[in-house]
């Protein structure tokens, strides 16, 4: 969906640069809208339309029998007791993550058919098709995905089935597909409240004046979604072995990504909740609350940050790297991290070339990077520059990444103390 001025692109969370011609966000397009396995549902996902034959008794945590509350049979628009729970869920949210909302969050309730049609929007125009294509371009150039996906395919497809709802950190609205009430909403509805709460305390928006690449995105984004996952676990906690019990089958019937959709890209998906969760207990665990407001504002910028917490705590930042030189017309520049340089290794693991030992310790050394992509005829090419912190670790890295270039033609590496640079083109 783009904004008016088509200046931006909705990724399901943030409104992203949209990419002009000969521009495009690596991080950002890697990113569908799905649900989470496990019990929290990705950022983008806050209600799920599940019908119930009748009217479930709940108890809320704070001990509210919500069914003894004088509501009558469900009708059209949202269910009396989702309405009533909405508070329940804001002073849940607000008790455990220490801040108060400033103004009750908006909430606008669908249908399935008006969540399509004013959230998910029509089919993607001639320039979302071409962007979605110079995407693939790149990333099977990088190895992340193989010949014959088609990303634009699999997000209209994810988007139409997966998306129930989100929130949009620029009008401040939480849209809800759905009307009913049972523990699979309310442990999703604590999880995007969480997020509403964020942004009135933080400004979670991320545009191109306060966002400085797309690997930045994806670590403030794990900051994010490891704060909300944390208050929503807090929540489920409070649920019985049956309320549970409930939120798993509705979450099998959600299901888990198609087979078609590959695995790199579902581990990056999966990231945000994934490292995030762990990043915000070493924060809490050094610093306390107070430690946690603070890393809203010196916001992680890159995924090693993440995968290391230490390293966060210790004060690092990724290194500045000049952007590599391109051998023919330009489309695409930006960070890879950390995160993405494991993903590209991992087939040493599962070929056998190397141990898992190896690939952590190359990827690890990860100080910094900077990639540029160009057409070459049919192929695609990036070349990307990575810096480690010493001589020792940059010899490290061209060991493990000349192992990979073994593995895929196209590929090529060059060393110099703690740089090295590889070109790939597919």
């Amino acid at each position: 969906m783009l904004s008016p001025d088509g200046r931006y692109r909705w990724d399901g969370y943030f409104w992203q640069p949209y990419p002009a011609a000969g521009q495009t966000n690596l991080s950002a397009r890697l990113r569908t809208r799905r649900s989470r396995a496990r019990f929290a549902i990705a950022a983008v996902l806050i209600l799920f339309g599940v019908t119930t034959a009748a009217a479930p008794v709940w108890l809320s945590p704070l001990g509210t029998d919500l069914s003894a509350l004088p509501f009558g049979p469900f009708r059209s628009g949202p269910s009396p007791q989702l309405q009533a729970f909405i508070p329940v869920a804001e002073k849940f949210v607000e008790d455990h993550r220490g801040l108060k909302f400033e103004s009750p969050p908006k909430i606008t309730f669908l249908t399935d058919s008006q969540f399509q049609a004013e959230v998910i929007g029509p089919p993607p125009d001639s320039s979302e098709q071409s962007y979605y294509r110079r995407s693939g371009n790149v990333l099977r150039a990088l190895g992340l995905i193989d010949p014959g996906v088609d990303l634009l395919k699999e997000e209209t497809s994810l988007g139409r089935t997966s998306i129930i709802g989100l929130y949009d950190p620029d009008s401040k609205q939480l849209y809800v597909r759905g009307v009913q009430f049972g523990p699979e909403v309310q442990h999703v509805l604590v999880h995007e409240l969480t997020h509403a709460l964020q942004d009135q305390h933080f400004s979670i928006s991320l545009h191109p004046t306060n966002a400085t690449n797309d690997e930045a995105t994806l670590a403030f984004r794990g900051l994010l979604e490891g704060d909300a996952v944390r208050i929503e676990d807090e929540y489920i906690a409070t649920l019985t072995d049956e309320q549970r019990t409930e939120i798993q089958q509705a979450e099998s019937q959600l299901g888990a990504a198609p087979a078609v959709i590959p695995r790199n890209l579902v581990e990056i998906l999966d990231f945000p909740y994934v490292a995030g969760p762990d990043f915000i207990k070493a924060i809490t665990d050094a610093k306390g609350q107070a430690g946690l407001d603070t890393a809203f504002v010196d916001r992680p910028t890159a995924t090693a940050q993440l995968i290391h917490p230490d390293r966060y705590l210790a004060g690092m930042v990724p290194k500045s790297v000049p952007t590599p030189t391109a051998d023919g017309p330009q489309i695409d520049d930006g960070v890879l991290g950390e995160l993405d340089l494991r993903l590209m290794l991992h087939k040493l693991i599962t070929s056998g070339q190397s141990t898992s030992s190896d690939v952590n310790a190359a990827a690890s050394t990860w100080a910094g990077d900077h990639y540029v992509a160009w057409t070459s005829g049919s192929q695609t090419c990036v070349r990307t520059i990575l810096v480690t912190d010493t001589v020792s670790d940059g010899a490290v890295l061209a060991r493990v990444l000349r192992s990979y270039a073994t593995s895929r033609s196209g590929v090529t590496v060059e060393a110099s103390g703690a740089s090295v640079t590889m070109t790939t083109c597919g």
